[in-house]
């Protein structure tokens, strides 16, 4: 069975409390991520946050002249861009700088 002493377990606390720290700065970081895509010509816009939930959608008047169908592939590639988007940012944030390893 392992011992620890007093040192032992106070090392252990002040990494965890400076993992905590970390953590709650990458989560204020993601939390405000927001992803970009467009299609059409830049006539369909989308913006989605970290978890992919679009945050936004304008369709400018140019994009009702597309048919429904190419309106709507539009829509949903201009939402996979944002996504997209998001998706590196996140990972950007979580890679962080060299020598910031979280564990």
């Amino acid at each position: 069975m392992n011992d620890f002493d007093r040192e032992d377990l106070g090392r252990i606390t002040a990494r965890a409390e400076e993992m905590l720290v970390h953590v709650e700065q990458l989560k204020g970081e993601i939390d405000v991520v927001v992803g970009y895509g467009e299609a059409a010509d830049g006539q369909v816009r989308v913006t989605a946050g970290a978890a992919g939930r679009l945050t936004g959608v304008t369709i400018a008047p140019g994009a009702l002249r597309l048919d429904g169908r190419g309106l709507a592939e539009a829509v949903l590639r201009a939402a996979q861009e944002a996504h997209d988007d998001a998706a590196r940012q996140v990972d950007a944030i979580m890679v962080g700088p060299p020598g910031d390893e979280l564990f």
